[in-house]
């Protein structure tokens, strides 16, 4: 995986496929949750947001939200490498596109 650093206008629904074999966790650094707009594998047991989300292989999530600013998160994977895991980051830029 790549990081990624995307630009969408409010509402837009950004999504994740994890096409990896191995599960991968998507954590979304301090969003407020008034701003999250739909969200798909980013809820509790009772359907409640939550920041992170666990998306299992050839399975997606997805947020939307909806107002402008910057959102931050990481992708935390498996790895085989010393450690055992990876972290990506990235950033979506929510605003007017150029």
């Amino acid at each position: 995986p790549e990081p990624a650093d995307l630009v969408v206008n409010p509402g837009d629904e950004i999504r994740w496929v994890n096409s990896r074999t191995l599960p991968l966790r998507i954590d979304l650094v301090n969003v407020n949750p008034e701003d999250v707009s739909c969200h798909r594998g980013f809820s509790n047991l009772f359907g409640m947001y939550r920041e992170s989300a666990t998306i299992q292989p050839n399975d997606s999530g997805s947020a939307c939200f909806s107002k402008a600013g910057v959102v931050n998160y990481n992708l935390r994977m498996d790895s085989a490498l010393p450690g055992g895991k990876v972290i990506v980051p990235g950033i979506i830029r929510i605003g007017s596109k150029p």
